[in-house]
């Protein structure tokens, strides 16, 4: 996924590839802190 929206910065903008990356890391953790995959977690009573 990262490396497809790196491919479509625009020219223009090839300084800050690395730049989008990490925002989508970013949000990413801001959205899912637990991950794409994350467990459900169990909580006994």
């Amino acid at each position: 996924m990262i490396g497809l929206v790196e491919a479509f910065v625009p020219g223009d903008f090839s300084a800050y590839k690395d730049a989008v990356a990490f925002a989508i890391l970013f949000i990413m953790l801001l959205v899912r802190p637990q991950g794409l995959f994350g467990r459900r977690l169990i909580q006994k009573v």
